[in-house]
This record gives structure tokens, sequence and C-alpha cells, in this order.
């Protein structure tokens, strides 16, 4: 049952659950935004492989999805008008040619540092949100280095 339809939007990065694990919070992100938002969102397009946490947290708040990975650009342009928000992490390309053939698409979430894989001045011009998690890698990363530097 969803608790709230229309009310105004927040900034995720901004929410109480901005310091939750990298799956989680960008979950509760769109939770946040489409929730407590001004838009019902009705359906997501899990595109990358992702933990079973993501699913757990999209099925817990009723928010449909799919999940449908490896797709190209061009299969991903033929499914996209179906969804109202794509999440991804890296294989997935989010090129202009997806984001025109979505015309219902509200958000894109990239489970990771960068948006590199986004088209994101498409994105901005057809008023679609772009969204990532910046510090979700982090603790991995300083681990990575040290684990270099003590290699040396």
């Amino acid at each position: 049952m969803l608790r709230k339809n229309f009310l105004l939007v927040k900034n995720p990065l901004d929410s109480p659950l901005k310091n939750v694990k990298l799956w989680p919070r960008i979950c509760h992100s769109f939770y946040d935004l489409f929730f407590e938002g001004v838009y019902l969102m009705t359906k997501v397009l899990i595109a990358d492989k992702m933990d079973k946490k993501a699913e757990e947290i999209l099925s817990g708040n009723q928010i449909a999805y799919d999940i449908k990975v490896g797709l190209s650009p061009e299969d991903l342009s033929k499914i996209a008008n179906d969804y109202d928000a794509i999440l991804c992490r890296s294989s997935a390309k989010i090129t202009a040619e997806v984001l025109k053939s979505a015309p219902k698409l509200k958000v894109v979430g990239r489970a990771g540092i960068g948006v590199d894989t986004i088209d994101v001045a498409a994105a901005t011009q057809a008023g679609v949100v772009v969204m990532n998690t910046p510090f979700g890698n982090s603790i991995t990363t300083a681990e990575h280095a040290i684990a270099m530097m003590m290699a040396l």
C-alpha cells in the first residue's frame, strides 16, 4: 500500500538514508523522489546486475520492477517507454536515443560513482533526473588502495 502520493520533491542527497550502503540508498532515493515527491512511479527497469537487496526494497515499497540485464542501447530503446525509472550500473548505456524513446521516463539511477554511461545532457533536455551514489564504493576503494600500498 502506498503511503504518500503527491507532496513536494525533496533532494535525495538530503535524505536521512544517505549513509545507508549502496543498494538500499539508491532504492530509497527512488522512493523519496517518487513517493514523497511529485511523481507517482509505476514501473522501474533494473538494467544491470544488482544485489537482491535492491529488489527487496523496491518490492517492499510496492514498486513494480522488471530485471532485464545485458541489453544493448538499441534493445533498451525498444522497451524504455514502458518504464518510469531505470536503475543501472556500468554496463547499461543510457544514450540520447534511449531517452528520446522514453517520454514516460522520469529518473535514471546509477548505482555507482560516475554517470559516464548516461547521456546527462540529453537527460537534462528531456527533463529526466539523473542520480548516482557517489560514496557507495569509498570504503572498498580505500581498502584496495591500502592493499596495493602493502603489496609494494
